[in-house]
């Protein structure tokens, strides 16, 4: 939905979202490898590693300065 937002109304294309996405899915994975079957605590540790990724993200992102040309 968030990908139709954007480009269907701001007709710009981003997938920045799918990283998110990507880091969910593969702490998700490395979790049920190597830290424990409990799915309730896989997404836990999913969604706090990918929110600490969009705080390091947004940081980095929103200080950032130079021009496109």
């Amino acid at each position: 939905m968030s990908l139709d937002l954007i480009l269907g109304l701001g007709g710009i294309i981003s997938l920045g979202h799918a990283v998110f996405f990507g880091i969910s899915g593969y702490t998700v994975g490395l979790a049920a490898r190597l830290l424990t079957p409990n799915l309730f605590l896989q997404i836990g540790l999913a969604l706090f590693v990918s929110a600490f990724a969009a705080l390091v993200l947004g940081w980095l992102l929103l200080r950032s300065r130079g021009s496109i040309s």
